[in-house]
């Protein structure tokens, strides 16, 4: 039986057709001699880094930069091991992802202290460089709120059933043509999610193309800032934490897991959207755009 949208989603415009020409595509190699690649809307404006969480990449922002772009210059780079930038080390640690940001911090010679916003694996890395990095703001959208990865069976070179026909799914992206792997990304949709905005969606499914499935091991050893509230009270900047609806948690955890952010920060603000899934800037767009905004003056 085909997926209901799968007749939608075959006329999804392809990614390049989406985004604006004048966006800038570059990498910077790193102290250690990885690569990191990350687009940039250009412009001489405060700047602001997004960035994206596990599996899928920084175009996943192109609609919120889109809608961003007159008020800042926004800078979407590729984690290791995602997108185009090189694969995650397997000696990565917790601060390895995080000191890749503020090296490219440096190496593009920021006029302005930046904003950082990130996703879920993105809001850890923006926590962690914020104890290291001098930033405006910092806003953690979803991140996680339990080592969920302490869960997991031990991942040697056979991955766990249940993750096999996921891993099956993205690496059989790349060989498809555009129409046929929109359809297939359809697999991917978070379970109950009504579809995705065209360039939400397609940027969803193009990220997952490029995933590294070898970062499935790597990033066991990464933990998590929710085990780490010194780590938060050390954060000077101000802290705007956006959240979803608990899919994993009960709510007694989850609200014990919030307060680990709002008993330890200097300066914070918690928004919580109900109605949406981890996704929050695919489920509730027009809401995440004006909480945004109205977070940054």
């Amino acid at each position: 039986m085909s997926h209901p949208y799968t007749n939608i989603v075959k006329n999804y415009r392809p990614l390049a057709e989406l985004t604006p020409d004048h966006w800038q595509s570059n990498d910077i190699t790193l102290s250690d001699g990885a690569t990191l690649h990350y687009q940039r809307t250009g412009g001489n404006k405060a700047p602001i880094i997004l960035m994206h969480g596990f599996q899928v990449d920084g175009r996943m922002w192109l609609r919120t930069a889109i809608a961003i772009q007159d008020q800042y210059e926004v800078i979407m780079p590729d984690v290791r091991g995602h997108g185009l930038s090189s694969p995650m080390p397997t000696n990565l640690t917790a601060e390895t992802l995080s000191d890749d940001i503020h090296e490219l911090i440096d190496a593009l010679n920021l006029s302005q202290k930046p904003i950082v916003l990130g996703h879920s694996m993105g809001a850890d890395i923006a926590t962690r460089l914020a104890t290291k990095t001098d930033l405006q703001h910092v806003i953690l959208v979803d991140p996680a709120l339990k080592n969920f990865m302490k869960m997991m069976p031990p991942l040697g070179d056979t991955l766990p059933d249940y993750m096999q026909p996921i891993v099956d799914t993205i690496q059989s992206l790349s060989s498809l043509q555009h129409p046929e792997r929109m359809v297939s990304g359809l697999n991917l949709l978070p379970p109950g999610t009504a579809l995705w905005h065209e360039m939400d969606f397609v940027s969803f499914v193009e990220g997952q193309s490029r995933f590294d499935v070898n970062s499935y091991k790597r990033s066991q050893s990464m933990g998590y800032v929710i085990e780490s509230p010194d780590l938060i009270a050390r954060i000077p900047c101000s802290i705007l934490l956006l959240t979803a609806k608990s899919m994993m948690l009960p709510l007694d955890e989850f609200q014990q897991a919030i307060a680990i952010f709002t008993d330890n920060w200097q300066r914070g603000q918690h928004i919580h959207f109900e109605d949406s899934g981890h996704f929050i800037p695919f489920d509730q767009f027009s809401r995440f755009i004006e909480v945004i905004e109205m977070a940054l003056g």
